[in-house]
């Protein structure tokens, strides 16, 4: 059982002189009045030349599903950077998007402008995107349009980050990558009777670690998603043992209270590609859901661009000239790895 490229990968390309010419990534999807939607994160330029990120949509009618066919819906980009000084004025990230009374609510990472990728982790590796600056917001529509922000402060203030949040027994569930002794991440979560507001008092705390040392998420576990299959939750995260935000595999893990998770014994499920091909540097939100009797995972894959030994040794991992790309991968099966 595994994940298989779709042949015309990638799906969500670059597209030069737009609002994502430099970065496609971050996807979440959502059904929404009879309408797929997909939603991911492009980076461009202003005026100036500076880069910046911000958020689109793409459709799909529900009877024409095939994972691969949307529309970019015309009036893209739905949301973008906030004002000089804001939280958020590089850009919103990684999107997680949810329905509560008929608004469309739209989490993201809020990231300030800065140099950020100078930065460095307590373990020295490289902190791409200078993850002491990063924050989650919250943005709002009434038709999953165009989106307002709801606010000037974070839901959950720095450090943290790729924020995934669901709906479940009258309360909202936050999960969220945070920093970790070890230089890399841990995944964290905050519930909240109210989707506007998340207190620190409400706090579960980690509830995800890496793997053992050594192990391949050894150092991180990050940018998860979540969904319900046969009245299980399932978590598909991306994990690495050697970088703190270049993540090479995604696994998988199963609760049935959201809170205590069990690895699938045969992780990794998902890799990067092989070298030369448009995802050989790094995985990130393995986004998946089932129609029919084949789930489909769109995933972010950035290529390296120039020779992965070399990439790989860089600080974060990332080479130079590579770029982010949103792919598909498909699997038929009647259940998602394992049950618990």
């Amino acid at each position: 059982m595994k994940f298989h490229h779709h042949p015309h990968n990638p799906i969500f390309p670059l597209v030069a002189d737009s609002w994502r010419c430099d970065v496609s990534a971050n996807a979440d999807v959502l059904l929404y009045e009879g309408e797929w939607r997909l939603y991911l994160r492009g980076n461009g330029r202003d005026g100036d030349g500076r880069r910046n990120s911000s958020i689109g949509l793409f459709t799909c009618p529900q009877e024409a599903f095939d994972g691969e066919t949307w529309q970019e819906y015309a009036g893209n980009p739905v949301f973008t950077q906030g004002e000089p000084g804001s939280i958020d004025d590089f850009g919103p990230l990684d999107p997680s998007m949810l329905v509560v009374d008929g608004q469309v609510l739209m989490f993201y990472t809020a990231v300030p402008r800065g140099n950020p990728l100078n930065e460095r982790s307590s373990s020295g590796r490289g902190s791409s995107w200078g993850h002491a600056m990063k924050s989650i917001g919250l943005a709002v529509s009434d038709d999953g349009l165009r989106f307002q922000r709801r606010g000037d402060e974070p839901l959950v203030p720095h450090f943290a980050a790729a924020p995934e949040v669901l709906s479940w027994n009258d309360e909202y569930w936050m999960f969220y990558s945070a920093l970790n002794e070890i230089g890399g991440t841990d995944i964290h979560l905050i519930r909240s009777t109210d989707p506007f507001r998340f207190d620190a008092g409400d706090a579960i705390g980690k509830i995800f670690s890496p793997g053992p040392a050594g192990s391949w998420d050894g150092i991180c576990v990050t940018t998860l998603r979540i969904f319900r299959d046969g009245g299980i939750w399932y978590m598909v995260y991306a994990g690495s043992n050697v970088h703190e935000d270049t993540p090479w595999y995604f696994g998988v893990a199963a609760s049935r209270d959201l809170i205590h998770w069990t690895r699938y014994p045969g992780n990794p499920v998902f890799e990067r590609g092989a070298e030369g091909q448009w995802d050989d540097c790094g995985i990130w939100y393995g986004t998946t859901v089932k129609v029919g009797d084949t789930y489909y995972m769109w995933y972010e894959g950035r290529s390296c661009g120039e020779p992965r030994h070399v990439a790989d040794q860089r600080p974060g991992g990332r080479g130079r000239g590579g770029k982010s790309q949103v792919g598909l991968a498909t699997m038929r099966s009647e259940t998602f790895f394992f049950t618990i």
